[in-house]
C-alpha cells in the first residue's frame, strides 16, 4: 500500500490542483491551501504537512528556503514545468500532471544538493595526516618533499581552509601569503552576490566571472572574490548557497583558500530550529566542505594553550562531520623573545611542549615574526611577496604553499637574486592546460 502525504499547496489560485487531487484515491490529503511562503513555512514547521507542492513560478523560492523545508521532513515538488530535475535537486512536473504523478514526483528520493557538474575527472584524495611535517621541523627549512604522484595538479580544485583560534593568531597573513604563492588573493565581498545567484539558482560559472574583481600582482593576473564588509551582513552567507559557491569554485579552479572566522560555536537556537541561520553558519559549512584545514596558532605562552584548545574543538567538530580532514597545524609569530634563546631554540620548545600537552596532531610548519614586513604590506595594501620579498615570513608562507600543492610552473624562474624561499607565481587559467585560482574569505 502506497504512503499516505499531508499536503500544503503553494500558488493554487483557482483551486484546480486541489480539486484534481481531492478527486483522487492518490493517498494524498491537502491540508493547507497557502498563497505566501511564509505560511507554507509555518505548516510545515508544525509538522501538519510532510509535503510541499508548489505551483506555478515562486520567484520568492530560494536554496535556503528549500533547505529548511527539507530540514523538517517535507519533500518539496515544483508543478508548472518540464519534468525533470532543477539544480536544487526538485522534481518538477508538468501543470497537467494527475495525482498520481505527483504521488511518485514526492516519493522520488532527492539527491545532493551541489554545483554544476564539471567536464573533469573526479581529483584524488587531499593531503592526510601523513603528509605533515615532523615535529622537529625547524623554522625557514624546506618541507618534506611529497611524492611526484601526490604532487601532480589535480583535476579538480580544492579546498584549504585557514583558521585559528580567538586571538588574531595570524590566519589572514597566512592564507593570503599562501594564495599569492599560489596565484591567488585576498578577496572582500563578491561573496554575496555569488551566493544570491545561488540562492536564485542562477548560479554559474559565467555569473561567478561576473561576481570577481581581476587584479595583477606583477606579471600575475588574479581574479579576486570579496566577502562581506561589514560583521551585520553575516547573514547574507547561508549555508546552502555558499556550498554550491564553493563547490563551483572547485571546478573553476584550481584552488580555493578559505580565511574564516575563529567561532565553531553552535547557537542554542539550532538545537531547536536546525534551520535557523547563525553566525557560525559559514566557518563551519566551509570547515565541513573543505579537503584541507590549516589551523594556525600564535608561538606565545597564551596563543599556544588556545591553539591546542581549538584543535581539540575541530577533532570534536570531525565526530559529527566524518569527512572532516585532520587539520595540519602551523606555529604563527615565531620568535626568540617569546619561546627561546634563538628562532630555532624557539621552535624545539614549542615542539616539545606541543608534544606534551597538543591534542595528537603534528606541527606542521612555523612562520616567523616579521612585524616590519607586515606593516609595510599593509600600509601600501599589497602582499608579502610583493613588498617583502626577501622577508623570512614570505620564505615561510612558500614552504607553506609547497607543503600545499606545487607551485605554478615557472616559478622558480621569477625568485629574485639573493632570496630565500622566494617566488613569483602565475595563475593559469582553464584551456591552457590550468585552471584558474581563487582565494574566498568568509
Amino acid at each position: 500500500m502506497s504512503a499516505r502525504w499531508s499536503v500544503v499547496l503553494l500558488g493554487d489560485d483557482d483551486g484546480e490542483v486541489l480539486a484534481r487531487i481531492e478527486d483522487s484515491r492518490s493517498g494524498l490529503t491537502v491540508v493547507r491551501s497557502c498563497f505566501e511562503l511564509s505560511e507554507v513555512l509555518a505548516t510545515v514547521s508544525g509538522g501538519l504537512a510532510d509535503a510541499v507542492l508548489i505551483v506555478g513560478p515562486t520567484p520568492d523560492l530560494t536554496l535556503s528556503l528549500v533547505q529548511t523545508l527539507r530540514s523538517a521532513g517535507a519533500a518539496v515538488v515544483l508543478m508548472g514545468a518540464e519534468a525533470g530535475e532543477g539544480d536544487w535537486g526538485l522534481v518538477t512536473i508538468p501543470a497537467s500532471a494527475s495525482a498520481e504523478v505527483i504521488r511518485q514526483a514526492l516519493e522520488t528520493p532527492v539527491p545532493e544538493i551541489a554545483a554544476p557538474a564539471a567536464a573533469e575527472p573526479a581529483a584524488p584524495e587531499g593531503l592526510g595526516s601523513e603528509d605533515l611535517l615532523p615535529p622537529e621541523h625547524s623554522p625557514g627549512t624546506a618541507p618534506t618533499e611529497m611524492p611526484a604522484a601526490e604532487r601532480e595538479s589535480p583535476a579538480r580544485g580544492e579546498s584549504t581552509v585557514v583558521w585559528g583560534p580567538l586571538g588574531a593568531p595570524g590566519t589572514t597573513t597566512a592564507a593570503v601569503g599562501i594564495a599569492a604563492f599560489l596565484g591567488l588573493l585576498e578577496e572582500g565581498s563578491g561573496l554575496s552576490r555569488a551566493c544570491r545567484a545561488a540562492e536564485r539558482d542562477v548560479l554559474d560559472a559565467a555569473n561567478l566571472t561576473e561576481c570577481v574583481d581581476v587584479v595583477r600582482i606583477g606579471r600575475r593576473r588574479l581574479e579576486v572574490l570579496t566577502g562581506i564588509t561589514r560583521p551585520e551582513r553575516w547573514i547574507e552567507v547561508r549555508r546552502a548557497p555558499l556550498l554550491k559557491v564553493l563547490r563551483l569554485a572547485r571546478q573553476e579552479y584550481d584552488a580555493v583558500i578559505v580565511d574564516v572566522g575563529y567561532s565553531l560555536e553552535q547557537e542554542e537556537s539550532w538545537v531547536l530550529d536546525p534551520g535557523a541561520p547563525q553566525r557560525s553558519t559559514a566557518t563551519l559549512t566551509a570547515l565541513a566542505d573543505a579537503d584541507r584545514i590549516i589551523a594556525v596558532g600564535q608561538a606565545d605562552p597564551i596563543g599556544l594553550p588556545r591553539l591546542v584548545r581549538g584543535v581539540e574543538d575541530l577533532q570534536r567538530l570531525r565526530e559529527l562531520e566524518p569527512s572532516m580532514p585532520s587539520p595540519i597545524v602551523v606555529v604563527n609569530k615565531l620568535r626568540a623573545e617569546a619561546a627561546g634563546a634563538t628562532e630555532e631554540r624557539a621552535a624545539e620548545e614549542i615542539g616539545r611542549a606541543w608534544a606534551r600537552f597538543g591534542p595528537g596532531e603534528p606541527i606542521a610548519a612555523f612562520l616567523r615574526w616579521d612585524p616590519p614586513a607586515c606593516d609595510r604590506a599593509l600600509m601600501r595594501g599589497g602582499t608579502l611577496t610583493e613588498e617583502a620579498p626577501r622577508s623570512p615570513l614570505t620564505a615561510d608562507l612558500r614552504d607553506l604553499a609547497t607543503l600545499i600543492r606545487p607551485l605554478p610552473e615557472g616559478a622558480e624562474e621569477q625568485t629574485p637574486p639573493g632570496a630565500t624561499g622566494q617566488t613569483t607565481a602565475s595563475t593559469g587559467r582553464r584551456g591552457a592546460g590550468h585552471r584558474r585560482s581563487r582565494r574566498r574569505r568568509c
